[in-house]
C-alpha cells in the first residue's frame, strides 16, 4: 500500500510523469502510425517491450487509466442514510500484478456504409480491455468516447489514433518536452 501510494504521488506530478511515460508512449505511437494502413491479408511483425512494475504503473497514469484517474462516488456510513456522497480519485492501492501484461493492439474496423477503413487503438491489461480518461478532462473523469459514435462499437475501450497522439501530447507539453521544445535542451 506504501508504494502505490508513493508512486500514486510521484506520477500525479505532471512533469515527473511526462518524463517517465512520454518517452515510452512516443515510441508505442511511432510504432503504431509508421505501419502503413494494412489490408486484410497484410501483416506487421508483433513488437514487445519490457518493464518494471513502476514503468508500467507510470504507463497506465500516462494514458489515464480510468480506474486510476476517473472520479468515483462513494457513500459512507451514517452519511448513507442521509444520502450523502463524498468524492474520491481513482484507487491509490492499485499495484501491478508479477508478470501483468499491458497491450497496445491496432484494429483495423470498417467504417459502416461508407467502405472506409478506420483504425482504433485498444488497450489491454492483463487480457482486460481499458478505459481511458480524457487528458484535458481528467479532474472530471471524462472518458474518450464517452460523448461520440467514432469509436465504431468499441466506446469508450478505443482509441482513435488522433486520441493517443493526443494523450502523448498532452504529456509532452505538461512535462515541457513538447515538440516545439526539442533541440532547445
Amino acid at each position: 500500500a506504501h508504494l502505490a501510494w508513493r508512486f500514486r504521488q510521484w506520477y500525479l506530478n505532471e512533469e515527473l510523469l511526462s518524463a517517465v511515460a512520454a518517452p515510452p508512449l512516443r515510441e508505442i505511437e511511432g510504432q503504431i502510425c509508421s505501419a502503413p494502413f494494412l489490408g486484410v491479408e497484410e501483416r506487421r511483425p508483433f513488437v514487445v517491450y519490457s518493464c518494471h512494475d513502476v514503468t508500467l504503473l507510470s504507463l497506465l497514469y500516462g494514458i489515464g487509466a480510468d480506474f486510476l484517474i476517473k472520479k468515483k462516488k462513494r457513500v459512507n456510513g451514517f452519511d448513507a442514510m442521509n444520502g450523502i456522497e463524498e468524492e474520491e480519485w481513482g484507487s491509490w492501492r492499485w499495484w501491478p500484478a508479477y508478470a501483468s501484461t499491458l497491450a497496445f493492439e491496432h484494429v483495423r474496423v470498417d467504417e459502416r456504409g461508407t467502405g472506409l477503413d478506420s483504425h482504433v487503438i485498444r488497450i489491454f491489461l492483463n487480457g482486460k480491455p481499458l478505459k481511458v480518461v480524457d487528458p484535458e478532462m481528467r479532474k472530471e473523469g471524462i472518458m474518450i468516447g464517452d460523448t461520440d459514435s467514432a469509436n465504431n462499437g468499441f466506446g469508450s475501450k478505443a482509441l482513435r489514433l488522433s486520441d493517443f497522439s493526443r494523450i502523448v501530447n498532452h504529456l509532452e507539453q505538461v512535462g515541457g518536452r513538447g515538440r516545439s521544445n526539442v533541440g532547445r535542451h
